[in-house]
């Protein structure tokens, strides 16, 4: 995402199995292992974009494996957070209370692997849109979150209401705001008798809903929700007309 990355590089005099581990390339003598850059995405841990936000590199070699699906592997990527970066720790725990607030939903849950009762929050992914409406309210700096705030201010506020990011001033909608959002809207089109508006037309309307209630989410995420079958047998079918479906239900009665 917009060319962004934390640099990698030689880690220092460290052991030299781990720069073996991770990159196939021998350690240096008194330069260490070698690691490659972290490019930023669209979407990321909630480990990876603790890290990233507060300009640390999230897999540098000394931390060892840190991408393991273990329970260990879950406290090791917790304890690095809390002690290699208070911006990290901050911006994480943040996460995680929105997350239990039901104010933040991943995109993708995750699971330990040795344990698969046990949600793995590091590794639940979230977008930019969901992360960087918390560090604005929270008022965080670092050169990666100062990039992407510029970026987002860039493409102007009709962009950052529909896919890029919400407005400052909106906390970003749960998934079942959002189900009652996509519902209002229906309803809405029944009551008027207009046509309900197909999967690209949902999510202006239904942004335009949750702005009023001072929450926001990204298009692509209403979009997905609006999959549902809940929704999906309101939304006229392929081909059907106002005039066909009136004929329909007249041939019913």
């Amino acid at each position: 995402m917009h060319g962004l990355f934390i640099r990698g590089g030689w880690a220092g005099k460290q052991d030299p199995r781990f720069g073996l581990n991770y990159t196939g390339l021998p350690s240096r003598v008194l330069c260490g292992p070698f690691f490659f850059r972290f490019s930023i995405g669209d979407r990321h841990t909630a480990y990876e974009w603790a890290m990233a936000l507060a300009d640390r590199h999230p897999y540098p070699p000394h931390f060892g494996d840190m991408r393991a699906a273990t329970v260990a592997a879950m406290q090791n990527r917790e304890r690095a957070i809390g002690t290699f970066s208070d911006r990290a720790n901050a911006i994480y725990r943040e996460l995680k209370e929105e997350f239990k607030a039901g104010r933040l939903d991943p995109l993708r849950r995750e699971w330990c692997t040795d344990r698969p009762y046990v949600l793995d929050f590091t590794r639940c992914v979230f977008g930019v849109d969901q992360v960087l409406p918390i560090v604005r309210r929270r008022g965080d700096t670092s050169w990666l979150i100062g990039k992407l705030l510029a970026a987002v201010d860039r493409a102007g506020t009709q962009a950052r209401a529909s896919d890029d990011a919400p407005a400052a001033d909106l906390r970003p909608a749960s998934e079942q705001q959002i189900h009652a959002a996509i519902t209002r809207v229906y309803d809405n089109a029944d009551r008027t008798g207009e046509k309900p508006p197909n999967i690209r037309e949902l999510p202006g309307l239904v942004q335009q809903d949750l702005r009023e209630t001072g929450h926001a989410a990204s298009g692509n995420r209403i979009m997905r929700l609006a999959e549902a079958k809940q929704h999906a047998d309101r939304r006229r079918k392929p081909g059907a007309t106002l005039a066909s479906e009136k004929r329909k239900a007249d041939f019913t009665k």
